[in-house]
């Protein structure tokens, strides 16, 4: 079974993850896409921005900064042998 490996970031509101996701798409960027965030997380906003390359961190992190706001939190999740394995990544923002 193949493997895959994406990466999550969440913001401190709803409202923040939209504003980054629409000016994201309005910079061009199809990469990135708004999902639900996984209720195995646990926290306060129901919206986190997916990407699949650890690279696009820094996109995401200057989206958010030029609407003076960051990243709340980030996630690896992998997805194992029918599995998903979240991890915090949080460190690297």
């Amino acid at each position: 079974m193949k493997e895959e490996i994406y990466y999550i970031a969440t913001f401190k509101s709803k409202n923040y993850t939209m504003q980054i996701f629409s000016m994201l798409e309005n910079l061009g960027y199809r990469r990135f896409e708004l999902i639900p965030t996984p209720i195995s997380i646990g926290i306060g906003c129901n919206y986190s921005i997916k990407f699949k390359n650890l690279k696009d961190l820094l996109i995401v992190k200057d989206a958010a900064y030029n609407i003076d706001t960051q990243i709340k939190n980030l996630y690896s999740i992998e997805k194992k042998d029918g599995r998903k394995i979240i991890q915090d990544k949080s460190h690297l923002i």
